[in-house]
């Protein structure tokens, strides 16, 4: 894999520098600053049916990045399933729900916060 990639990240406005600690807390991996490599998709995030958006590139390094690929063969469905009921607010409305919640973390889930990393992009320090 190439150590300096392009990423992409749709947005309501332009993200000049990207800060760790301003999106919600319960995306879908946790709180981030959500990037893609797919330009696409990025563009697709940007809009809404109500405004127009902005797709903001970025050059980052990983060479020092601690990087999680659920796509890789190490993890399954049941992985990123875990991860997203971690951090999502749904109505758990009966007790075998709360529990199937709690197994699915509890054997399937990712600390996905022990993979955060100082990192610099385009020579700009934050937290990925």
């Amino acid at each position: 894999m190439d150590k300096v990639i392009t990423v992409y990240h749709g947005s309501k406005q332009i993200v000049e520098v990207p800060v760790f600690g301003l999106g919600r807390k319960n995306n879908d991996f946790g709180q981030g600053f959500y990037c893609t490599g797919n330009i696409d998709l990025a563009k697709e995030w940007a809009v809404s049916s109500l405004c127009d958006g902005f797709t903001n590139r970025y050059t980052l390094n990983t060479e020092y990045l601690n990087i999680l690929n659920l796509n890789s063969p190490d993890y399954t469905i049941l992985n990123w399933i875990a991860v997203l009921v971690d951090h999502r607010l749904f109505s758990i409305r009966t007790p075998v729900a709360g529990r199937a919640k709690q197994y699915l973390i509890g054997h399937f889930g990712i600390n996905v916060n022990a993979l955060r990393s100082d990192h610099r992009v385009q020579g700009r320090r934050f937290l990925l």
